[in-house]
């Protein structure tokens, strides 16, 4: 009889099974050595550093990434050539392969890359690098998968924008009465933007901008302000006068808005003729008296009267053409007054009216 007992050692590098069994005639040792393939222990990994010219730009310009992938593991890679870019589609490279195709993890090694594209609005976009960990002659490590590592850069798409309006006020004046024009200037776009000047065609003392303005404080005007300037001047004749904002944005490019304001200066004017039906009559004759009345300025009269120190309220006849009850520029009004005449008379019409500012206009004709 015998019996069998099975004990397994590690020896370093080897396990040796050794088998004991007894019988009657003592105990027999059998053992098989089993060698043990040594473990190897990687760490393999990649690194992708991207970069990014010009970091602001308008719209439709151009800008340049850059790309530098090494090798920070302990094994060679493979299969990383070519690394993308999620907004950037033609990447060239790599420089700096030492022809082998792999890129080495002894520090030796930088691949570099790079991609040109126009952007026109903000963007952020991802580059990723990957790799297949090997040995030095390109052999893949089975059962390691691959390694990537990725990066971003973000470039600012401006839009610098300007906004002027501009007001008057009054807007309607006699011919020497000052008006004060206002400016406000407003940023509708995204880029904080730095006052230049903001001047006017007809009025060159432009003061501002008012406090409160600058909300932050910052000496720029953000987006979402406004800042007001403002100027006065003696207005002499109807005048178009155009404001100019000039700024500049955050690249140094600059930045304009214009806009105009009228202001109408009135130059009112009424002119009275009186003419008798007759000049030579007996005592208690009858005489019409005619009075024309005509707009001789540029701007339309109310309220228009006519009196007679000796033809009681001579009566309106026509004129009034397009029935505004204006005396429009250009106009005549006729008016008529009959009156019985005893002696030698001579009397004297006045013509009355209103500007569109309130302030009367009048003329004085006599007939005898």
């Amino acid at each position: 009889s015998y019996r069998m007992v099975i004990v397994t050692e590690p020896d370093g590098t080897e396990i040796v099974n050794r088998a004991v069994i007894k019988t009657d005639q003592g105990a027999i040792e059998v053992s098989v050595t089993i060698p043990i393939e040594p473990v190897v222990e990687i760490s393999p990994a990649i690194d992708i550093e991207k970069t990014v010219w010009p970091l602001t730009i308008r719209p439709g310009e151009q800008v340049a990434y850059s790309y530098s992938v090494t090798n920070p593991g302990d094994t060679y890679l493979r299969d990383v050539d070519p690394i993308s870019d999620d907004k950037c589609a033609l990447i060239t490279g790599p420089a700096g392969d030492d022809g082998d195709g792999l890129l080495a993890s002894d520090g030796t090694e930088t691949w570099l890359y790079s991609c040109t594209t126009t952007l026109d609005e903000d963007t952020t976009n991802t580059a990723t690098a990957t790799g297949q960990a090997c040995d030095a002659t390109g052999t893949p490590y089975p059962d390691v998968l691959p390694v990537s590592d990725q990066d971003t850069a973000h470039v600012d798409v401006i839009h610098p924008e300007l906004g002027l309006e501009k007001s008057a006020e009054p807007e309607l004046i006699d011919p020497g009465d000052l008006v004060t024009y206002t400016y406000e200037v407003t940023n509708p776009g995204d880029d904080p933007l730095v006052e230049v000047s903001v001047t006017d065609s007809h009025c060159s003392l432009v003061t501002g901008p008012a406090s409160g303005g600058d909300v932050n404080g910052s000496g720029k005007l953000d987006p979402g302000e406004t800042w007001v300037y403002s100027c006065t001047q003696a207005v002499l004749a109807d005048t178009v006068n155009v404001a100019l904002a000039t700024f500049e944005d955050s690249l140094g490019g600059e930045v304009t808005a214009e806009d105009d304001a009228f202001v109408d200066v009135i130059v009112a004017g009424i002119q009275l003729e009186k003419e008798a039906s007759t000049s030579v009559v007996y005592p208690g004759t009858s005489v019409n008296y005619d009075y024309t009345v005509t707009n001789t300025g540029d701007d339309p009269l109310s309220d228009v009267q006519v009196v007679d120190n000796f033809c009681d309220t001579p009566a309106y006849a026509s004129g009034d053409t397009n029935d505004n009850g204006l005396l429009d520029v250009g106009e005549e009004w006729l008016f008529g007054c009959t009156d019985v005449v005893e002696e030698d008379t001579i009397n004297t019409a006045l013509a009355t009216g209103l500007d569109s500012l309130g302030r009367p206009h009048n003329d004085l004709a006599a007939a005898q």
